[in-house]
């Protein structure tokens, strides 16, 4: 029961220091499409299938997607990534603040997920 609420860690560790506000997010039962044209454009991925809002999003949908891509060296300026099956992802409407800025976090995906990364020349 322990792993059934990570961010509670976070805001626990993180209360001496100053809470961070919560990140609000989104899920997608179904398919979920996001590219570097949506991310530049500010829009969220695109649901094909149930969306729900989440009004906390775990800590692991944010670090373990950007370290996952971080060790593969992946160069996210232009992307296309899908989602079949869960997803989650940060909502780009209410984190408009500095930690957005020229970071790409792609959603998590507990499924079948796919990346493509183009290589600029």
């Amino acid at each position: 029961m322990g792993e059934a609420s990570p961010e509670s860690g976070g805001a626990a560790a993180g209360g001496a220091a100053g809470p961070v506000p919560p990140r609000k997010g989104k899920s997608c039962k179904g398919c979920l499409y996001y590219s570097s044209v949506l991310k530049s454009r500010g829009y969220n991925p695109i649901c094909v299938g149930i969306p729900r809002s989440i009004s906390q999003v775990p800590n692991y949908v944010v670090d373990e997607p950007k370290e996952e891509a971080m060790s593969q060296g992946h160069d996210l300026r232009q992307f296309r990534y899908g989602c079949a099956g869960y997803s989650m992802y940060v909502d780009n409407r209410d984190s408009q603040g500095g930690e957005s800025e020229g970071k790409t976090l792609l959603p998590y995906c507990r499924g079948l997920e796919e990346t493509y990364h183009s290589i600029g020349s």
